[in-house]
């Protein structure tokens, strides 16, 4: 059916696949394998992907309006975890008492919507962040003993979305070690820590049923940042002048 539709047809509705479907699609004949292992097409696919999250942020500024002016971020939309087709970020309801919330973006209506937390799951001044656990909407929350002055880091997951009665303390993490501070819940279940080292801080993985901190040989100086990335097809444009072959060359040889 394909070889009776035209090139740009053909060309425009790969564009709109994601990446593990193209690397797929390069199996059917040869003039796809070379059409989308071609420099244009990635490049191409890669500017239509950009473009669609630009787009999503400007859905996000645009609709602001729609927001109740009494609710506010905590920590900026840095700090947000993408699930379901929405955005969502920690915030705090300012009317009457403040009132500790999930703000949700969903991207195909623009509208925000609230998705309530716990009374006691965290306070005003606590940090928190959204995150992404098994596929699971889940809470990482900073809180110190006012008596001892000890810190954890709590992790809650929501078992059933939009469910408030399915919030679920999954894990706590001691932050009075080695471990620093918790970035983010890994596929199979171990926790991304910033682990302490005698300079700086390591990258480093935290099994929370051993308890046991594996080093990951990343190390730096304050802070680890996690964030999303964008799958593209940059990499199967192979080098085609001889100086960049060369370096890929020297560099397979140091292996």
């Amino acid at each position: 059916m394909w070889d009776y539709l035209p090139d740009e047809v053909v060309v425009e509705f790969l564009q709109r696949l994601p990446v593990k479907s193209l690397i797929r699609l390069r199996c059917v004949s040869k003039s796809w394998n070379s059409l989308i292992t071609s420099p244009a097409f990635i490049n191409s696919h890669l500017t239509q992907s950009l473009t669609l999250f630009s787009n999503s942020n400007t859905k996000i500024v645009s609709a602001s309006a729609t927001l109740r002016p009494e609710i506010r971020f905590k920590y900026g939309i840095g700090n947000a975890a993408s699930l379901n087709g929405a955005i969502h970020v920690a915030a705090t309801d300012w009317k009457n008492a403040p009132r500790p919330l999930v703000l949700t973006f969903d991207l195909s209506d623009e509208v925000f919507r609230e998705i309530s937390v716990p009374n006691g799951m965290f306070r005003e001044g606590d940090l928190v962040s959204t995150s992404v656990f098994q596929g699971l909407l889940s809470l990482l929350c900073y809180a110190t003993d006012e008596d001892t002055g000890e810190e954890c880091c709590s992790i809650w997951v929501m078992k059933e979305y939009g469910i408030v009665e399915s919030w679920t303390k999954q894990f706590t993490v001691d932050l009075n070690g080695e471990i620093e501070r918790v970035l983010g819940v890994r596929k199979n279940g171990h926790i991304l820590v910033e682990a302490q080292v005698r300079i700086g801080s390591e990258l480093s993985s935290y099994d929370p049923e051993s308890q046991q901190v594996q080093r990951l040989g990343i190390c730096g100086f304050k802070y680890f940042h996690l964030d999303n990335y964008m799958e593209n097809l940059v990499l199967l444009d192979k080098p085609t002048d001889p100086l960049t072959r060369r370096r890929v060359s020297r560099k397979r040889k140091c292996r």
